[in-house]
């Protein structure tokens, strides 16, 4: 097994699991294994990677009722930002549903126009 610095286990812990090699996901594995707060951190880490990828804003809420149960500071912390811009947190990941779901065809103008106040248009 090689030795990692701190920066090289959160980056193998912020990767997702499917892009991860196996002796890296197995580091991965042993992590969450000898470190609890680790194994508590890492799925919740994951879910919300996948939220903000996915653009699961219903699930905002969820996420960080857990995360503030956990437990561990840096995740209360981070969840007590998050409920604090909740409103703009949920926005910009209807924003990004909005941004990302523009037909292929659609020339990103199209998009720019629904933006503009009705004074501007």
């Amino acid at each position: 097994m090689r030795t990692l610095s701190a920066r090289q286990a959160a980056w193998l812990l912020v990767r997702r699991p499917d892009e991860l090699e196996a002796e890296d996901g197995a580091i991965v594995e042993r992590l969450c294994q000898s470190c609890p707060d680790i194994q508590v951190a890492y799925p919740l880490l994951q879910e919300f990677k996948r939220i903000v990828r996915e653009r699961h804003r219903d699930a905002l809420e969820s996420w960080i009722c857990r995360a503030s149960a956990s437990g561990i500071s840096e995740l209360l912390s981070f969840a007590a930002g998050l409920r604090g811009d909740q409103a703009a947190v949920a926005a910009a990941l209807t924003a990004l549903q909005h941004w990302t779901s523009r037909r292929p065809d659609q020339p990103p103008e199209a998009d720019q126009a629904q933006w503009l106040w009705p004074g501007e248009l």
